[in-house]
C-alpha cells in the first residue's frame, strides 16, 4: 500500500566553521584516502556547498547566523575524512568544521508498487530528499527554545564537537522507533521519517505512460545574429557603472600600445572618502533609538551583490563576509560609526570597522568624461565602492594584516580589524599628480563603459567617440571586474 516501505539512510552532518585546515604532510588519510589527498578532500568539503545546505539558523537569544552545512552519508569518504581530521585535531580552536550530528538516522516512506529503490537513480533521488530534509530538521532544532547551542559553538570557537550534544538532544525528540531498523538492539536508534516526493523519474514511469515532448531549453534555441550594431553602447552597457561584460569587453591578454596612450591622458582624478564596515555576529543593542535600529537593520539586510563577498583570512581558510561601503559623510556611515563609538566594548560586535576613511581616487581623461554630468560622478563613485571591496579583500588576505576570522566576526571588538588593516592600506596609498595637496589615495583608472562621454555632436555614439579618441573599451586600465 501507499507508504508501506522505508528507505533508510544514516547521515553525518557537519558545518563549516572559522578555523583553518591544518594537515601535516605525513598524516595518514582516512580509509580509502591517501594522506596527500586529505587536504584536497577537506577543501572540497569546505568549497562545494550546495544551495540548500547554505542556510541561515536562528540562535536563541542571539539572532540569525549564516551556516554552511555539509550533509554526507555516514560511511562516505567525505564523512570519514572530516571525522578523522577532527580526531587528529581535537583541541583546535577555532575548528574548521563542527559536527552537528555524528549519525542522524533518517527514513523516507514510499510505495514499493510505484517506486523501486534498487534502481540507482531512484535511490539517489530518495537520498537527496533525505539530505535536504535533514538541513530543515537541524535548522529548526537549532532554533528550538530548548536548544542551548551558541554562535561561538557553531563557528568552531568551542571546539569541533561542542554543538553536537545540544543539537541532538532536540533532534532526538523528533525520532521514532521503527520495525525495519536493522539494529533494533540499539535503544538510541530513532528515525526521522518523511514522505517521498511523488516526482517520478523516467525509470519510475509505468511502461505505458506517454511522455510529453521536451521543451527546448534557452541554451538550445538559436542565438540572435551579431552584427555591426552590436558594437554600439546600449542601455544594458550603461547599467550599474558598466559592471560585468562579455568576452569582447574583457581585458586583453597582453598590454597594447594604445593602453599607454590612454594612461597618459588620465590627467584628472575624482576623489571619494569611504567608510567601510562589515556585518559581524553581534546583535544591535535593544537600547538603541528605534529610528537608528531601523536604519541599522536595513544596512544589515540590504547588502549589494558586489559587497557580499568571501575573504581569505590569516592562518588559512575562507569565510563569507558582508561588507558595507558608504561615503564617509553619508547618513548610513554616521549611523554605523555612532553605534560603534557608543558600543566599543560590545563582544561580539554587531559591526566591525574595516576602514574609517579609505581615500580613493578614480583617474580619468577630462576630454573623455564629463563630471559636469551628475550621472558620471555617480558611476565613478560606484566604481570606487566596488574597487574598495577588492582592496579590502586583498588586504585582509595579506599575512601582515593579522586579521583572523574571529576578528572579522566581532569577537575582538568593533575596531580591531580596522586597526590591523591600517598599515596594509597605508602601503597602497600614493599621491596623485592632479592633487596639489599631496594627499595620498588608493588609485585606479575609471571605466568609461557606462559613463556618458564628452561629445561635440549628440548624434555620435559613445563607441564612435571612443574610437575617434583612440580609447579602448574595457581595457585593463579601467576594468573593475564584478
Amino acid at each position: 500500500g501507499e507508504g508501506s516501505a522505508l528507505f533508510l539512510v544514516s547521515l553525518f552532518v557537519t558545518a563549516i566553521a572559522d578555523g583553518p585546515i591544518v594537515v601535516l604532510p605525513d598524516m595518514a588519510g582516512a580509509p580509502g584516502v591517501a594522506g596527500g589527498k586529505m587536504r584536497a578532500v577537506l577543501e572540497q568539503v569546505r568549497r562545494k556547498v550546495s544551495k540548500e545546505q547554505n542556510t541561515v539558523v536562528q540562535v536563541q537569544n542571539e539572532g540569525p547566523v549564516e551556516l554552511k552545512m555539509r550533509v554526507f552519508v555516514a560511511n562516505s569518504t567525505e564523512a570519514a575524512t572530516v571525522r578523522k581530521y577532527i580526531a587528529e585535531h581535537p583541541d583546535q580552536v577555532p575548528a574548521p568544521f563542527v559536527v552537528l550530528s555524528k549519525n542522524l538516522q533518517m527514513a523516507v516512506s514510499y510505495d514499493p508498487e510505484k517506486i523501486d529503490p534498487s534502481i540507482a537513480s531512484v535511490a539517489d533521488r530518495l537520498r537527496k530528499q533525505i539530505k535536504t530534509h535533514a538541513v530543515k530538521v537541524l535548522r529548526e532544532s537549532i532554533g528550538d527554545g530548548e536548544c542551548s547551542v551558541s554562535t561561538l559553538a557553531l563557528r568552531g570557537h568551542l571546539g569541533a564537537l561542542a554543538p553536537t550534544e545540544a543539537i541532538m538532544g532536540v533532534v532526538g525528540k523528533r525520532g521514532v522507533r521503527i520495525e525495519a531498523d536493522p539494529d533494533q538492539a540499539d535503544p538510541g536508534n530513532r528515525y526521522i521519517i518523511l514522505p517521498v516526493k511523488n516526482k517520478p523519474t523516467k525509470e519510475e514511469r509505468p511502461a505505458g505512460d506517454a511522455q510529453k515532448p521536451a521543451k527546448a531549453s534557452k541554451s538550445s534555441l538559436p542565438k540572435k545574429a551579431v552584427g555591426p550594431a552590436a558594437a554600439r553602447v546600449t542601455a544594458a552597457h550603461l547599467q550599474a557603472g558598466g559592471q560585468g561584460g562579455s568576452a569582447a569587453s574583457s581585458a586583453p591578454a597582453t598590454p597594447r600600445p594604445e593602453d599607454d596612450a590612454v594612461e597618459s591622458r588620465l590627467t584628472s582624478h575624482f576623489s571619494v572618502n569611504l567608510f567601510v564596515t562589515a556585518i559581524a555576529d553581534g546583535q544591535v543593542s535593544s537600547s538603541t533609538a528605534p529610528k537608528v535600529q531601523e536604519r541599522l537593520a536595513q544596512i544589515v539586510r540590504k547588502v549589494p551583490k558586489e559587497q557580499n563577498t568571501s575573504v581569505e583570512v590569516v592562518g588559512g581558510g575562507t569565510m563569507d563576509l558582508k561588507m558595507r561601503v558608504f561615503v564617509v559623510n553619508s547618513e548610513d556611515a554616521k549611523a554605523v560609526g555612532d553605534y560603534v563609538n557608543a558600543h566599543v566594548n560590545q563582544h561580539p560586535a554587531a559591526f566591525v570597522v574595516l576602514a574609517r576613511q579609505l581615500s580613493m581616487a578614480v583617474l580619468y581623461d577630462p576630454a573623455t568624461l564629463d563630471l559636469g554630468d551628475a550621472s558620471v560622478a555617480d558611476r565613478l563613485r560606484k566604481q570606487a565602492k566596488t574597487r574598495a571591496v577588492k582592496v579590502l579583500r586583498e588586504s585582509i588576505a595579506a599575512k601582515m594584516s593579522g586579521v583572523t576570522a574571529a576578528c572579522l566576526r566581532g569577537y575582538e571588538g568593533a575596531l580591531a580589524p580596522g586597526e590591523r588593516l591600517a598599515a596594509v592600506l597605508a602601503t597602497l596609498a600614493q599621491p596623485v599628480p592632479s592633487d596639489p595637496s599631496a594627499a595620498r589615495y588608493v588609485t585606479f583608472a575609471a571605466r568609461i563603459k557606462g559613463c556618458p562621454l564628452v561629445s561635440d555632436s549628440g548624434k555620435r555614439t559613445a563607441a564612435e567617440l571612443a574610437a575617434g579618441r583612440g580609447i579602448t573599451w574595457g581595457t585593463a586600465l579601467g576594468d573593475e571586474g564584478g
